[in-house]
């Protein structure tokens, strides 16, 4: 009797993850079409609070929240994500599983490049002497590295995001995990850019504050203001 129990319970959660798994990866079109949908999902759950989230939260699983917030463009939203990521501290950028994305793209293609830019924008922090899990402040507890270098800045992507040198895993550098490094540009059908709207409508490509990042991916968008503090 307990074997078919635990049979049944075995059998309730595959059927819930693979719900929420589809579920928490909507298009960017249903995204685009239904926006409310995103904030009423999660308007007051914990991703606003930052708190700690359940045991059975992934890295995955927050990675895919942060694509939902930034193809809205719920900056708010998105940063909490980030911050709330950051504080996961056996939450290693390097070790987050490829979604292997085959259905959509364009999905994937966006969550490789969130994955690069969380990448930056966690080592700009490390290099101001701060670790993975503590608190985000204005003052750095390392002496002598309250500036940020001009180079570690989002926007200012780098072609060679995929290798780690040993110098930087010695100073604790994040680095990204191979799949993101060999996820193809995208392009909309006909082979015109994908075009993510933002508070200035649909973007064109001689747009001034694009995003440099996306833009290497074959998608326009306006430059996120993903910062942890």
């Amino acid at each position: 009797m307990t074997r078919d129990i635990g049979t049944i319970v075995r059998k309730a959660i595959r059927r819930f993850s693979t719900k929420a798994s589809s579920s928490s990866r909507p298009s960017v079109k249903d995204l685009l079409d239904k926006p409310e949908q995103v904030m009423t999902q999660f308007q007051g759950e914990r991703v606003l609070k930052c708190r700690t989230g359940p045991p059975t939260d992934t890295s995955l699983a927050s990675l895919y929240r942060l694509y939902q917030f930034f193809v809205v463009g719920w900056t708010t939203a998105a940063r909490a994500e980030m911050r709330y990521f950051w504080q996961q501290a056996t939450w290693s950028l390097v070790d987050i599983p490829d979604p292997k994305d085959d259905v959509d793209q364009i999905r994937y293609t966006i969550v490789a490049v969130l994955v690069r830019m969380l990448c930056k924008e966690f080592n700009v922090w490390v290099d101001r002497g701060f670790s993975r899990g503590s608190p985000i402040t204005s003052s750095s507890p390392s002496a002598g590295t309250s500036e940020v270098p001009p180079s570690t800045t989002l926007g200012n992507a780098g072609p060679d995001m995929g290798v780690a040198s040993e110098s930087e895993e010695k100073k604790g550098h994040e680095v990204p995990p191979a799949w993101v490094t060999v996820v193809p540009r995208v392009t909309e059908k006909g082979g015109g850019w994908v075009r993510i709207p933002g508070v200035r409508g649909i973007p064109d490509e001689h747009d001034q504050g694009l995003s440099e990042e996306f833009w290497s991916a074959g998608i326009l968008v306006e430059e996120p203001y993903l910062r942890l503090q």
